[in-house]
C-alpha cells in the first residue's frame, strides 16, 4: 500500500473519531481492500458507493475463497480514492468499522444466510431486512443501535 493511502487511513481515523485502533467496541478506518488492473479478482463492473455497508471477505487467492476465509466486521464504506499515479492504477477502499472481539468466516455467513433462504452471492447487494438481520447478528458482540 502506497504512503499516500495510509497516510489518508490516519486522516480519516481522525475525522471519524477513531482511538484504539485494536481494542474490541472501538471505531476504527480501516483500508480494507484495493484492486488495481492486474489484481486476478478485480472486475471493472464492481461498483461499490460510498456510504453503502459492506462485509469484506478476507483471503481471496486468485479468485477463490475459502470457507475458512475471515470476515471483516461489517463497516460503512467512507471513500473510495482512486490513484491513477500507482501502477498500476489502484483503488482504494476505506471502511469505517466497530470492531469485534470475535472472529468469523465465510462458512458463517453462508449459513447466516441459508437460515433465512438466501444463497450467498458476491456479485448481489442484500436489502431485506432479514436478510441484513442475519448478516448482523453474526456478530454478537457488537451493538449496531450504536452504529
Amino acid at each position: 500500500m502506497r504512503q499516500e493511502a495510509i497516510q489518508r487511513e490516519e486522516e480519516l481515523a481522525e475525522q471519524y473519531g477513531c482511538t484504539n485502533h485494536d481494542e474490541a467496541g472501538n471505531f476504527e478506518i480501516v483500508t480494507c481492500w484495493w484492486y488495481d488492473e492486474t489484481d486476478p479478482v478485480y472486475r471493472p463492473s464492481w461498483k461499490y458507493e460510498e456510504g453503502s455497508h459492506i462485509v469484506v471477505v478476507d483471503d481471496i487467492r486468485s479468485g477463490k475463497m475459502l470457507g475458512n476465509s475471515e470476515l471483516f466486521e461489517p463497516g460503512r464504506l467512507v471513500q473510495i480514492n482512486n490513484d491513477k499515479d500507482a501502477r498500476p492504477p489502484r483503488t482504494y477502499y476505506y471502511l469505517l468499522i466497530k470492531r469485534s472481539a470475535e472472529r468469523h468466516t465465510r462458512k458463517e455467513l453462508r449459513n447466516a444466510l441459508a437460515a433465512v433462504d438466501v444463497k450467498l452471492d458476491y456479485s448481489s447487494q442484500y436489502l431485506r431486512p432479514r436478510v441484513i438481520d442475519a448478516i448482523l447478528r453474526i456478530w454478537a458482540d457488537i451493538d449496531y443501535d450504536e452504529v
